[in-house]
């Protein structure tokens, strides 16, 4: 995620597994300091709010009181410092905040980032896949966040047009052996992905 995002790019995590993973990277080995790391979840806090600005002295601030509640928050983040581009982990988050998306890496990219034709890139899937198949049975919560970080960008890529590339991130997810006998990706380049009005019935 860090060496993808684009030079000074806000970059909005959810799922604690990553989210974490972000903030030792940052915090401990001094990677990516220019990358504004927006945990989603701890945007009703105003406390995380501090320490963005403490680490980021040209972000421009925004008001936290106001209206939409940690949407509304990270929303005016993004209007105030439009020139910064935008990395984001789920789809659905993005469609709460308004922006377009497009497939980048493990993350999906918004708003400007997008201006220029973007690919997903399909080492992604056989990162996860490799990662996967070295732990083995050894460890059962990284294989669940491996597991959750395929699902996330499965999902993503699909709501942006690119089944096939869904097909084989959401299958990285999953150990070889509990693969069906047979995969079928055949039709996936013509399968249309559900209207943007299905998000709210995502699990």
């Amino acid at each position: 995620v860090l060496r993808e995002a684009s030079p000074n790019a806000i970059v909005i995590s959810e799922t604690d597994a990553v989210t974490g993973a972000l903030f030792y990277l940052q915090g401990a080995e001094r990677a990516r300091p220019d990358l504004v790391v927006v945990a989603y979840g701890l945007a009703s806090s105003s406390w995380h709010w501090e320490q963005l600005l403490r680490a980021h002295r040209d972000l421009r601030p925004i008001a936290l009181a106001g209206a939409g509640g940690r949407a509304g928050r990270v929303r005016r983040l993004l209007d105030a410092n439009p020139e910064r581009a935008v990395s984001i982990e789920r789809w659905d988050t993005g469609r709460q905040l308004g922006l377009s998306m497009c497939a980048g890496g493990l993350f999906l990219r918004a708003g400007a980032a997008c201006a220029s034709e973007r690919h997903p890139d399909p080492a992604i899937a056989e990162m996860i896949a490799a990662q996967l198949s070295k732990l083995g049975r050894g460890s059962p919560s990284v294989g669940g966040a491996l597991a959750q970080t395929s699902y996330v960008l499965g999902e993503g890529l699909w709501r942006v047009g690119e089944p096939q590339s869904a097909h084989a991130v959401l299958l990285a997810g999953v150990p070889k052996q509990l693969w069906p006998a047979r995969t079928v990706s055949a039709g996936f380049e013509r399968a249309a992905p559900p209207p943007p009005s299905a998000a709210s019935s995502v699990a």
